[in-house]
């Protein structure tokens, strides 16, 4: 005979050894059952990736919204940390300075050439055709800062199309240069004759800016550049994306394809006098712009969208390139304006003149 309290005694001994078939799972955890096992006899896994659980014996995980992600514990989310090129970065602040300097140096060179707009120097570097360069040189060197900070919508935009409008209005006044000058010491009168008449430098000008401004205003109509995020397991990238990469393709295309002309109207006047030596600092500029471009693009393509600082590689070779032409092109001829005017004389001119075959 067995008596009530010794029967509740042997129960709720049972239930406890029931009880503790497994142990309890701890945050972090979930509780897979056993087929063919009672629902007290489970297994502890841990949450996957980007999933949490904060209670004990929980049977789920739950995913974490969006922007966050789980600890290293999976007991809670934290939010991503967003990362960018920021205006206190040590790249920013380095290529924010350099693009400061290219523009105040820039601003110097205008303002000697504007002080001495009537001497020879300057006249010879193609007057109004040197203003528009520098002036392409000031869009760029502020292209490149518009990459550095938290980006924008308006940011992304108008970065890049600052940056390919005044590349291509830099190239295009450099391919004019060149064009004049091989007319000028063309040997052949009736090529002389062709050459003078297809020469139309505002117009060439126009016509390569234009055809960038239809490439920017297709570009900005179908997939504009924008902000764009991508996710990494504790961090949030967030940079401009190309939009559609075929237009950013084109107009790379084009500037590169200037490039390239200037640089073969360049080789073609390498036989100049060594007294003349606009061509060889056109060779040189151009030089360094291709392998720029050559070095740029595998290595900006090949990218994937969750590297940092993307922008900074684009930005750099904007540098380069900027700075490539201020100092190719006009330093020398700053240096004769500031400190040998007595080059910067008709006389002398002359005399480089009479040199020549």
């Amino acid at each position: 005979m067995v008596f009530p309290h010794a029967r509740n005694q042997v129960e709720n001994i049972t239930s406890n050894v029931i009880s503790r078939c497994s142990d309890s799972c701890l945050p972090g955890f979930k509780r897979a059952f056993i087929d063919g096992k009672p629902t007290c006899c489970y297994i502890c896994e841990g949450c996957p990736a980007n999933t949490f659980s904060n209670q004990t014996d929980a049977d789920e995980c739950h995913k974490c919204p969006g922007k966050f992600w789980s600890n290293p514990n999976s007991t809670f989310c934290s939010p991503q940390k967003p990362i960018f090129l920021s205006w206190i970065d040590h790249y920013c602040i380095t290529i924010v300075v350099f693009a400061s300097l290219g523009l105040l140096l820039t601003l110097i060179v205008m303002l000697v050439f504007l002080v001495k707009w009537t001497t020879l120097v300057v006249l010879a570097a193609g007057g109004p055709i040197s203003i528009l360069i520098l002036l392409s040189l000031l869009g760029t060197f502020t292209s490149a800062i518009l990459f550095g900070g938290k980006p924008t919508d308006i940011q992304c935009k108008t970065g890049q199309v600052l940056f390919g409008l005044s590349f291509t209005l830099c190239v295009s006044c450099i391919l004019v240069r060149c064009f004049k000058i091989l007319v000028a010491f063309q040997n052949d009168s009736a090529g002389k004759r062709v050459m003078k008449k297809i020469f139309l430098p505002y117009w060439i000008i126009g016509i390569c800016v234009l055809f960038q401004g239809i490439i920017c205003g297709l570009w900005l109509w179908k997939s504009p550049p924008k902000v764009s995020e991508y996710p990494t397991q504790t961090e949030l990238i967030i940079q401009c994306a190309e939009g559609d990469v075929l237009f950013f393709g084109l107009m790379l295309a084009l500037i590169g394809l200037l490039a390239v002309v200037c640089f073969g109207f360049a080789f073609l006047g390498r036989k100049l006098p060594d007294c003349y030596n606009e061509e060889k600092c056109i060779s040189i500029s151009m030089l360094v712009y291709i392998i720029n471009w050559v070095v740029f693009v595998p290595v900006y393509v090949n990218q994937k969208e969750t590297v940092r600082y993307k922008s900074a590689i684009q930005m750099v070779v904007m540098l380069f390139f900027a700075y490539g032409i201020l100092i190719c092109h006009f330093m020398p001829k700053c240096y004769i304006i500031l400190f040998k005017s007595k080059h910067n004389t008709r006389e002398a001119f002359k005399r480089v003149h009479q040199t020549l075959p």
